[in-house]
């Protein structure tokens, strides 16, 4: 595990990863701003998250590990890469996710928590899905 480095994707990555999600079979978008990170094995992406921004919040997204990879702390530390870089970071996770995001320090929150552009899209996206609106902030 220790082996695998954090990139930073670059355009030329764009296809890569968005063939890495069809791959997974999830559905994922980038919003306009994004940054995505990713780990490969080899020349392979093995997992990736992107986060968006907006005004001043970052929404992390697209929290995946290839499932071959699962359980062996690349989630972690994507998470914790993302952490190195913003000082506040939102999210929505499928309920059975929740301990995974608590672990590494994000609070459930309530809908009123999050600023209006992230409660439609939350509103949005739990017509399909059971959804945890989860925030981490820097401490100081």
């Amino acid at each position: 595990m220790s082996d695998f480095f954090i990139e930073t994707a670059d355009k030329s990555d764009k296809k890569a990863i968005q063939r890495f999600y069809k791959q997974q079979r999830y559905s994922a978008r980038f919003l306009g701003d994004d940054m995505t990170y990713l780990v490969r094995d080899n020349q392979d992406i093995i997992a990736s998250v992107i986060i968006s921004f907006k005004d001043s919040h970052s929404f992390l997204h697209a929290l995946v590990v290839a499932e071959c990879w699962q359980h062996q702390g690349l989630a972690t530390k994507l998470l914790i890469e993302c952490q190195k870089h913003y000082p506040r970071l939102i999210c929505f996770c499928a309920p059975e996710l929740s301990p995974l995001y608590t672990k590494n320090g994000f609070t459930a929150v309530s809908l009123i928590d999050l600023p209006e552009d992230l409660q439609l899209r939350f509103k949005a996206y739990r017509k399909n899905h059971e959804l945890v609106p989860m925030i981490w902030r820097h401490c100081e």
